[in-house]
Protein backbone atom coordinates (compact mmCIF):
# COMPACT_ATOMS: atom_id res chain seq x y z
CA UNK A 1 0.00 0.00 0.00
CA UNK A 2 1.33 3.50 -0.62
CA UNK A 3 0.97 5.65 2.79
CA UNK A 4 0.04 8.54 0.81
CA UNK A 5 -3.29 7.85 -0.51
CA UNK A 6 -3.18 3.80 1.38
CA UNK A 7 -4.31 2.22 -2.25
CA UNK A 8 -3.02 -0.88 -3.35
CA UNK A 9 0.78 -0.95 -5.01
CA UNK A 10 0.56 -4.62 -5.79
CA UNK A 11 -0.41 -8.08 -4.35
CA UNK A 12 2.41 -10.92 -4.36
CA UNK A 13 1.19 -14.05 -5.12
CA UNK A 14 3.40 -17.35 -4.39
CA UNK A 15 2.55 -18.74 -0.80
CA UNK A 16 0.79 -21.98 -0.87
CA UNK A 17 -0.50 -21.27 2.99
CA UNK A 18 -1.51 -18.15 4.91
CA UNK A 19 1.79 -15.82 5.23
CA UNK A 20 2.81 -15.04 8.89
CA UNK A 21 4.90 -12.14 8.70
CA UNK A 22 6.59 -9.71 6.57
CA UNK A 23 9.73 -7.46 6.97
CA UNK A 24 11.20 -4.76 4.80
CA UNK A 25 15.18 -4.93 3.75
CA UNK A 26 17.03 -1.71 5.36
CA UNK A 27 16.92 0.08 2.05
CA UNK A 28 13.45 -0.53 1.50
CA UNK A 29 14.02 -2.70 -1.95
CA UNK A 30 13.53 -6.34 -0.76
CA UNK A 31 10.25 -7.85 1.38
CA UNK A 32 11.06 -11.13 3.20
CA UNK A 33 7.83 -13.27 3.98
CA UNK A 34 7.52 -16.93 5.92
CA UNK A 35 4.37 -18.86 5.97
CA UNK A 36 2.81 -22.27 7.08
CA UNK A 37 4.28 -23.13 3.66
CA UNK A 38 7.20 -23.80 5.14
CA UNK A 39 8.95 -21.26 2.95
CA UNK A 40 10.48 -17.94 2.87
CA UNK A 41 10.00 -15.93 0.30
CA UNK A 42 12.38 -13.10 -0.91
CA UNK A 43 10.44 -10.17 -3.09
CA UNK A 44 12.09 -7.63 -5.32
CA UNK A 45 9.87 -4.39 -4.68
CA UNK A 46 11.07 -2.81 -7.91
CA UNK A 47 9.54 -5.62 -10.38
CA UNK A 48 6.67 -7.05 -8.14
CA UNK A 49 8.36 -10.30 -8.96
CA UNK A 50 9.48 -13.17 -6.45
CA UNK A 51 13.12 -13.71 -5.98
CA UNK A 52 14.45 -16.84 -4.51
CA UNK A 53 12.07 -19.38 -2.37
CA UNK A 54 13.77 -21.12 0.55
CA UNK A 55 12.58 -24.53 1.69
CA UNK A 56 13.23 -23.28 4.86
CA UNK A 57 11.74 -25.47 8.21
CA UNK A 58 10.21 -29.11 8.28
CA UNK A 59 7.63 -27.86 9.55
CA UNK A 60 5.67 -24.06 9.60
CA UNK A 61 7.13 -21.06 10.23
CA UNK A 62 6.16 -18.22 12.46
CA UNK A 63 8.62 -15.55 11.94
CA UNK A 64 11.32 -14.40 9.69
CA UNK A 65 13.42 -10.79 10.20
CA UNK A 66 15.45 -9.03 7.85
CA UNK A 67 18.69 -8.02 9.76
CA UNK A 68 20.10 -4.25 10.55
CA UNK A 69 22.51 -4.61 7.83
CA UNK A 70 20.19 -6.39 5.59
CA UNK A 71 22.55 -9.60 5.30
CA UNK A 72 20.74 -12.07 7.06
CA UNK A 73 17.22 -13.50 7.37
CA UNK A 74 16.07 -15.07 10.56
CA UNK A 75 13.30 -17.68 10.70
CA UNK A 76 11.77 -19.99 13.43
CA UNK A 77 8.20 -21.52 13.74
CA UNK A 78 7.19 -24.68 14.82
CA UNK A 79 10.03 -27.14 14.59
CA UNK A 80 11.35 -25.20 16.96
CA UNK A 81 14.23 -23.99 15.17
CA UNK A 82 16.05 -20.68 14.81
CA UNK A 83 17.81 -20.62 11.43
CA UNK A 84 19.71 -17.80 9.33
CA UNK A 85 20.18 -17.29 5.87
CA UNK A 86 22.16 -15.52 3.49
CA UNK A 87 19.70 -13.22 1.71
CA UNK A 88 21.65 -12.86 -1.38
CA UNK A 89 21.65 -16.11 -2.20
CA UNK A 90 19.50 -18.25 0.30
CA UNK A 91 21.67 -20.70 1.26
CA UNK A 92 21.58 -21.66 4.97
CA UNK A 93 24.06 -20.11 7.75
CA UNK A 94 23.41 -21.65 10.62
CA UNK A 95 20.94 -23.23 12.87
CA UNK A 96 20.15 -22.82 16.28
CA UNK A 97 18.01 -24.63 18.93
CA UNK A 98 17.79 -24.90 22.31
CA UNK A 99 13.28 -23.84 22.77
CA UNK A 100 11.06 -27.09 23.51
CA UNK A 101 7.76 -25.90 21.59
CA UNK A 102 6.89 -23.70 18.65
CA UNK A 103 8.89 -20.67 18.65
CA UNK A 104 6.63 -17.71 17.93
CA UNK A 105 8.67 -14.82 17.18
CA UNK A 106 12.35 -13.45 16.72
CA UNK A 107 14.24 -9.91 16.79
CA UNK A 108 17.39 -8.93 15.60
CA UNK A 109 19.09 -6.31 18.11
CA UNK A 110 19.41 -3.26 16.63
CA UNK A 111 23.90 -3.27 16.35
CA UNK A 112 22.83 -7.00 14.47
CA UNK A 113 24.56 -8.75 17.33
CA UNK A 114 22.34 -10.49 19.21
CA UNK A 115 18.78 -12.57 19.01
CA UNK A 116 15.94 -12.82 20.64
CA UNK A 117 13.06 -15.69 20.23
CA UNK A 118 9.69 -16.43 22.20
CA UNK A 119 8.49 -19.44 22.25
CA UNK A 120 5.32 -21.54 23.43
CA UNK A 121 7.62 -22.83 25.58
CA UNK A 122 7.33 -19.41 27.75
CA UNK A 123 11.19 -19.17 27.47
CA UNK A 124 12.84 -16.02 26.06
CA UNK A 125 16.34 -17.24 24.32
CA UNK A 126 18.79 -14.91 23.53
CA UNK A 127 21.45 -16.07 21.05
CA UNK A 128 25.00 -14.20 20.25
CA UNK A 129 24.98 -14.20 16.56
CA UNK A 130 28.99 -13.98 15.99
CA UNK A 131 29.31 -16.84 18.07
CA UNK A 132 26.22 -18.78 17.21
CA UNK A 133 25.69 -19.83 20.85
CA UNK A 134 22.79 -19.46 23.61
CA UNK A 135 23.51 -16.31 25.68
CA UNK A 136 21.12 -17.09 27.75
CA UNK A 137 16.87 -17.80 28.86
CA UNK A 138 14.81 -15.45 30.41
CA UNK A 139 11.79 -17.29 32.09
CA UNK A 140 8.75 -15.60 30.70
CA UNK A 141 5.04 -16.41 31.12
CA UNK A 142 2.43 -18.32 28.85
CA UNK A 143 -1.24 -18.89 29.95
CA UNK A 144 -2.78 -20.09 26.65
CA UNK A 145 -5.06 -22.62 27.15
CA UNK A 146 -4.64 -25.68 25.61
CA UNK A 147 -7.31 -27.87 26.56
CA UNK A 148 -10.38 -27.91 27.83
CA UNK A 149 -12.32 -31.40 28.94
CA UNK A 150 -15.25 -32.01 30.86
CA UNK A 151 -16.12 -35.62 32.83
CA UNK A 152 -19.35 -36.42 34.48
CA UNK A 153 -19.09 -39.11 37.24
CA UNK A 154 -22.21 -40.25 39.44
CA UNK A 155 -21.60 -39.62 42.99
CA UNK A 156 -22.44 -40.93 45.47
CA UNK A 157 -26.15 -39.65 46.24
CA UNK A 158 -26.77 -40.73 42.84
CA UNK A 159 -26.31 -37.84 41.39
CA UNK A 160 -23.54 -37.11 38.17
CA UNK A 161 -21.35 -33.93 38.86
CA UNK A 162 -19.27 -32.31 36.03
CA UNK A 163 -15.49 -31.42 36.54
CA UNK A 164 -13.73 -29.59 34.16
CA UNK A 165 -9.55 -30.16 33.57
CA UNK A 166 -8.28 -27.27 32.39
CA UNK A 167 -4.94 -27.82 30.93
CA UNK A 168 -2.72 -24.46 29.69
CA UNK A 169 0.53 -23.64 27.94
CA UNK A 170 2.65 -22.87 31.29
CA UNK A 171 2.36 -27.12 31.84
CA UNK A 172 -0.63 -26.39 34.35
CA UNK A 173 -3.73 -28.36 34.79
CA UNK A 174 -6.24 -27.26 36.81
CA UNK A 175 -9.28 -28.28 38.08
CA UNK A 176 -12.64 -26.47 38.25
CA UNK A 177 -15.98 -27.90 40.02
CA UNK A 178 -19.73 -27.84 37.30
CA UNK A 179 -20.16 -23.86 39.15
CA UNK A 180 -16.25 -23.23 37.83
CA UNK A 181 -15.32 -22.71 41.27
CA UNK A 182 -11.49 -23.53 41.77
CA UNK A 183 -10.84 -27.51 42.55
CA UNK A 184 -7.24 -28.18 42.58
CA UNK A 185 -4.28 -27.09 40.50
CA UNK A 186 -1.24 -28.44 39.79
CA UNK A 187 1.69 -26.90 38.30
CA UNK A 188 4.54 -28.17 35.92
CA UNK A 189 2.97 -31.40 35.48
CA UNK A 190 5.11 -32.80 32.82
CA UNK A 191 8.70 -31.19 31.56
CA UNK A 192 7.56 -30.03 28.15
CA UNK A 193 4.32 -28.82 26.20
CA UNK A 194 1.12 -30.84 27.22
CA UNK A 195 -0.75 -32.12 23.61
CA UNK A 196 -3.33 -34.27 25.28
CA UNK A 197 -5.35 -34.59 28.32
CA UNK A 198 -8.51 -37.71 28.61
CA UNK A 199 -10.68 -38.43 31.38
CA UNK A 200 -10.83 -42.10 32.29
CA UNK A 201 -14.23 -43.97 31.46
CA UNK A 202 -15.20 -43.79 35.59
CA UNK A 203 -13.62 -40.31 35.84
CA UNK A 204 -11.09 -40.89 38.55
CA UNK A 205 -8.28 -40.28 36.58
CA UNK A 206 -6.79 -38.49 33.71
CA UNK A 207 -4.40 -39.21 31.22
CA UNK A 208 -2.01 -36.24 30.34
CA UNK A 209 0.48 -36.41 27.05
CA UNK A 210 3.34 -34.50 26.61
CA UNK A 211 6.47 -33.69 24.08
CA UNK A 212 8.96 -34.48 26.68
CA UNK A 213 8.10 -38.16 25.62
CA UNK A 214 5.95 -38.80 28.64
CA UNK A 215 2.36 -39.97 29.80
CA UNK A 216 1.16 -39.36 33.02
CA UNK A 217 -1.71 -41.05 34.98
CA UNK A 218 -3.26 -38.65 37.66
CA UNK A 219 -5.52 -40.13 40.25
CA UNK A 220 -8.26 -37.62 40.76
CA UNK A 221 -10.27 -39.13 43.71
CA UNK A 222 -10.56 -37.26 45.84
CA UNK A 223 -7.16 -35.13 45.68
CA UNK A 224 -4.77 -35.05 42.52
CA UNK A 225 -1.84 -37.20 42.74
CA UNK A 226 0.26 -38.30 40.58
CA UNK A 227 -0.13 -42.24 39.87
CA UNK A 228 2.16 -43.53 36.98
CA UNK A 229 4.63 -42.25 34.28
CA UNK A 230 4.50 -43.85 31.03
CA UNK A 231 7.65 -43.06 28.37
CA UNK A 232 7.55 -43.09 24.69
CA UNK A 233 10.68 -43.08 22.56
CA UNK A 234 9.36 -40.32 20.63
CA UNK A 235 7.16 -36.82 21.83
CA UNK A 236 3.11 -37.29 22.88
CA UNK A 237 0.56 -35.87 21.14
CA UNK A 238 -2.69 -37.25 22.28
CA UNK A 239 -3.74 -40.02 24.88
CA UNK A 240 -7.33 -41.80 24.55
CA UNK A 241 -8.95 -44.87 26.61
CA UNK A 242 -10.69 -48.00 25.56
CA UNK A 243 -13.82 -48.08 26.67
CA UNK A 244 -13.23 -50.45 29.39
CA UNK A 245 -10.58 -48.46 30.89
CA UNK A 246 -8.42 -51.28 30.72
CA UNK A 247 -5.87 -49.77 27.89
CA UNK A 248 -5.20 -46.15 26.54
CA UNK A 249 -4.01 -45.31 22.97
CA UNK A 250 -1.27 -42.80 22.46
CA UNK A 251 -0.71 -41.02 19.40
CA UNK A 252 3.54 -40.02 18.60
CA UNK A 253 5.72 -37.57 17.13
CA UNK A 254 7.45 -40.43 15.08
CA UNK A 255 3.82 -41.11 13.24
CA UNK A 256 3.00 -44.78 15.46
CA UNK A 257 -0.07 -45.06 17.66
CA UNK A 258 0.75 -47.16 20.30
CA UNK A 259 -1.73 -49.46 22.80
CA UNK A 260 -0.69 -49.49 26.80
CA UNK A 261 -2.05 -51.93 29.57
CA UNK A 262 -2.76 -48.70 31.90
CA UNK A 263 -2.30 -51.10 35.10
CA UNK A 264 1.26 -52.37 34.12
CA UNK A 265 2.51 -49.96 31.67
CA UNK A 266 3.48 -52.90 28.42
CA UNK A 267 2.81 -51.93 25.21
CA UNK A 268 0.95 -54.19 23.74
CA UNK A 269 0.57 -53.26 20.46
CA UNK A 270 1.97 -50.74 18.15
CA UNK A 271 0.96 -49.60 14.60
CA UNK A 272 2.87 -47.71 12.25
CA UNK A 273 0.54 -46.60 9.98
CA UNK A 274 1.15 -42.58 9.74
CA UNK A 275 4.81 -41.28 7.85
CA UNK A 276 4.13 -38.10 10.36
CA UNK A 277 3.29 -37.46 13.58
CA UNK A 278 0.04 -38.28 15.00
CA UNK A 279 -1.64 -35.64 16.62
CA UNK A 280 -5.14 -36.94 17.88
CA UNK A 281 -6.22 -40.07 18.40
CA UNK A 282 -9.75 -41.68 19.61
CA UNK A 283 -10.93 -44.88 20.89
CA UNK A 284 -14.64 -45.27 19.17
CA UNK A 285 -17.22 -46.13 22.08
CA UNK A 286 -17.86 -49.51 21.18
CA UNK A 287 -14.15 -50.11 21.38
CA UNK A 288 -14.13 -51.60 17.58
CA UNK A 289 -11.51 -48.91 15.83
CA UNK A 290 -8.87 -46.72 16.93
CA UNK A 291 -9.32 -42.97 14.77
CA UNK A 292 -5.45 -41.38 14.43
CA UNK A 293 -5.21 -38.14 12.65
CA UNK A 294 -1.98 -36.89 11.49
CA UNK A 295 0.04 -34.31 9.70
CA UNK A 296 0.44 -36.72 6.63
CA UNK A 297 -3.25 -35.30 6.11
CA UNK A 298 -5.03 -38.69 6.47
CA UNK A 299 -7.35 -39.92 9.06
CA UNK A 300 -6.91 -43.97 9.57
CA UNK A 301 -9.31 -46.74 11.58
CA UNK A 302 -7.21 -49.38 13.34
CA UNK A 303 -8.92 -52.31 15.08
CA UNK A 304 -6.99 -53.07 18.25
CA UNK A 305 -8.48 -56.66 18.20
CA UNK A 306 -7.93 -58.36 14.68
CA UNK A 307 -5.86 -57.25 11.43
CA UNK A 308 -8.34 -54.56 10.02
CA UNK A 309 -6.92 -50.59 9.30
CA UNK A 310 -9.05 -47.99 6.93
CA UNK A 311 -7.93 -45.16 5.69
CA UNK A 312 -10.03 -42.21 4.68
CA UNK A 313 -9.11 -39.72 2.22
CA UNK A 314 -10.28 -36.45 1.40
CA UNK A 315 -8.27 -34.20 3.93
CA UNK A 316 -5.83 -31.72 1.76
CA UNK A 317 -4.16 -30.77 5.25
CA UNK A 318 -2.95 -32.05 7.72
CA UNK A 319 -5.25 -33.24 10.69
CA UNK A 320 -5.97 -31.39 14.07
CA UNK A 321 -8.40 -33.45 16.05
CA UNK A 322 -10.55 -36.76 15.15
CA UNK A 323 -13.86 -37.16 17.75
CA UNK A 324 -16.55 -39.56 18.49
CA UNK A 325 -19.96 -39.10 19.10
CA UNK A 326 -21.08 -40.91 22.50
CA UNK A 327 -22.74 -43.12 20.73
CA UNK A 328 -19.99 -44.04 18.21
CA UNK A 329 -21.96 -43.34 15.04
CA UNK A 330 -20.36 -40.32 14.42
CA UNK A 331 -16.71 -39.43 13.69
CA UNK A 332 -15.29 -35.95 13.03
CA UNK A 333 -12.28 -35.03 12.11
CA UNK A 334 -10.67 -31.36 11.65
CA UNK A 335 -7.72 -30.04 9.40
CA UNK A 336 -5.93 -27.31 8.69
CA UNK A 337 -7.53 -27.33 4.90
CA UNK A 338 -10.41 -25.43 6.95
CA UNK A 339 -13.13 -28.33 6.77
CA UNK A 340 -14.48 -30.59 9.26
CA UNK A 341 -15.02 -33.98 7.79
CA UNK A 342 -18.23 -36.62 9.13
CA UNK A 343 -17.77 -40.00 9.04
CA UNK A 344 -19.87 -43.20 10.15
CA UNK A 345 -18.34 -46.03 11.82
CA UNK A 346 -17.20 -47.75 8.67
CA UNK A 347 -15.53 -45.14 7.13
CA UNK A 348 -17.77 -43.63 4.85
CA UNK A 349 -17.74 -39.61 4.52
CA UNK A 350 -21.11 -37.91 5.57
CA UNK A 351 -20.70 -34.81 4.52
CA UNK A 352 -17.90 -32.04 5.01
CA UNK A 353 -18.38 -29.00 7.12
CA UNK A 354 -17.09 -25.48 6.04
CA UNK A 355 -16.85 -21.84 6.35
CA UNK A 356 -13.78 -21.38 9.27
CA UNK A 357 -11.53 -19.03 7.92
CA UNK A 358 -8.29 -20.63 9.49
CA UNK A 359 -7.39 -24.12 10.59
CA UNK A 360 -9.60 -25.63 12.57
CA UNK A 361 -8.39 -27.32 15.89
CA UNK A 362 -10.56 -29.17 17.81
CA UNK A 363 -14.45 -30.50 17.14
CA UNK A 364 -16.99 -31.81 19.72
CA UNK A 365 -19.97 -33.75 18.78
CA UNK A 366 -23.25 -33.05 21.24
CA UNK A 367 -24.74 -35.74 23.84
CA UNK A 368 -27.35 -35.89 21.72
CA UNK A 369 -25.71 -36.09 18.45
CA UNK A 370 -27.56 -33.53 16.51
CA UNK A 371 -25.05 -30.93 16.89
CA UNK A 372 -20.95 -30.04 16.53
CA UNK A 373 -19.37 -27.47 17.37
CA UNK A 374 -15.93 -26.42 15.64
CA UNK A 375 -13.46 -23.98 17.38
CA UNK A 376 -10.75 -22.03 14.92
CA UNK A 377 -7.35 -20.38 14.51
CA UNK A 378 -9.66 -17.52 13.32
CA UNK A 379 -11.16 -17.23 16.86
CA UNK A 380 -14.36 -18.83 16.35
CA UNK A 381 -16.53 -21.35 16.96
CA UNK A 382 -19.20 -22.58 15.06
CA UNK A 383 -22.33 -24.35 15.84
CA UNK A 384 -23.82 -26.90 13.26
CA UNK A 385 -26.67 -28.68 13.22
CA UNK A 386 -26.91 -32.63 12.29
CA UNK A 387 -27.14 -34.64 10.09
CA UNK A 388 -27.71 -31.68 7.71
CA UNK A 389 -24.72 -29.35 8.50
CA UNK A 390 -26.88 -26.12 8.71
CA UNK A 391 -24.84 -23.28 10.49
CA UNK A 392 -27.05 -22.60 14.15
CA UNK A 393 -24.63 -20.13 15.23
CA UNK A 394 -20.76 -18.10 14.92
CA UNK A 395 -19.71 -17.24 18.61
CA UNK A 396 -17.31 -14.46 18.62
CA UNK A 397 -14.98 -13.09 21.63
CA UNK A 398 -11.96 -14.92 21.99
CA UNK A 399 -9.02 -12.44 20.89
CA UNK A 400 -6.78 -15.43 19.91
CA UNK A 401 -6.98 -18.68 18.44
CA UNK A 402 -9.20 -20.99 20.06
CA UNK A 403 -7.87 -24.19 20.83
CA UNK A 404 -10.58 -25.98 22.69
CA UNK A 405 -13.86 -26.93 22.59
CA UNK A 406 -16.59 -29.13 24.54
CA UNK A 407 -20.04 -29.21 25.45
CA UNK A 408 -21.53 -28.94 29.15
CA UNK A 409 -24.84 -29.76 28.23
CA UNK A 410 -27.26 -29.58 24.83
CA UNK A 411 -27.11 -25.32 25.28
CA UNK A 412 -23.80 -24.61 26.59
CA UNK A 413 -20.37 -25.05 25.73
CA UNK A 414 -16.84 -24.27 27.22
CA UNK A 415 -14.21 -23.48 25.36
CA UNK A 416 -10.12 -22.39 25.40
CA UNK A 417 -8.06 -20.16 24.09
CA UNK A 418 -4.52 -18.78 23.40
CA UNK A 419 -5.86 -15.43 24.80
CA UNK A 420 -5.40 -17.40 28.30
CA UNK A 421 -8.97 -17.37 28.58
CA UNK A 422 -12.27 -20.23 28.74
CA UNK A 423 -15.40 -18.64 28.10
CA UNK A 424 -18.88 -20.45 28.59
CA UNK A 425 -21.14 -19.99 26.01
CA UNK A 426 -25.16 -19.81 26.61
CA UNK A 427 -26.53 -20.59 23.30
CA UNK A 428 -30.13 -20.05 23.84
CA UNK A 429 -29.41 -16.86 25.66
CA UNK A 430 -26.21 -16.33 22.95
CA UNK A 431 -24.10 -14.86 26.00
CA UNK A 432 -20.77 -15.90 27.17
CA UNK A 433 -19.00 -15.46 30.61
CA UNK A 434 -14.99 -15.35 30.68
CA UNK A 435 -13.18 -17.76 32.74
CA UNK A 436 -9.35 -16.75 33.57
CA UNK A 437 -8.03 -19.85 35.05
CA UNK A 438 -4.82 -18.45 36.46
CA UNK A 439 -6.82 -15.94 37.96
CA UNK A 440 -9.70 -18.08 39.23
CA UNK A 441 -6.71 -19.99 41.38
CA UNK A 442 -4.91 -16.65 42.56
CA UNK A 443 -8.38 -15.31 44.14
CA UNK A 444 -8.80 -18.74 45.99
CA UNK A 445 -4.73 -19.52 47.24
CA UNK A 446 -6.09 -22.14 49.54
CA UNK A 447 -6.31 -24.24 45.98
CA UNK A 448 -2.87 -23.56 44.98
CA UNK A 449 0.10 -25.92 44.77
CA UNK A 450 3.68 -25.99 45.17
CA UNK A 451 5.34 -26.69 41.39
CA UNK A 452 4.78 -31.12 40.88
CA UNK A 453 2.46 -31.12 43.39
CA UNK A 454 -0.67 -31.34 43.93
CA UNK A 455 -3.01 -28.68 46.29
CA UNK A 456 -6.53 -29.22 47.58
CA UNK A 457 -9.02 -26.64 47.02
CA UNK A 458 -13.10 -26.91 47.91
CA UNK A 459 -13.98 -29.88 47.34
CA UNK A 460 -16.64 -31.29 44.87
Amino acid sequence: FSIEDWKPIATLSGHEHHANTVDWSPDGSQLVSCAHDRTLRIWDLASKECLRVIEAHEDDIDAAMISPDGQWIASAGHDKELRIWDLKSGSKFCGLGGHSDEIEWVSWSPDGAKLATTSIDAKVRIYDFASQTLERTLPGCNRSVSLVRLQTRRIRDGRDANRIAIVQADRSLSLVDENFRPVERVEEIHEQAVKGAEWSPDGEQLLTASLDGSVSLWECQPRVSHKQHFSFPSGAYSASWSPDGRYFSVGLEDGSVSIVESESGRVVQRFGDHTDPVYRVAWSPSGRWIASGSRDCRVILRSPERDEMRELGGHSDLLFSVSWSRDGALLASTSRDRTTRLWDEEGNCLGVLTGHELSIWDAAISAGADKIATCSFDTTIRVYALPGGELLQCLRGHTRQVSSVDWLSETRLISGSRDGTCRIWDLQAETSTTLSPHQLFLEDESALGAPGRSATGRGL
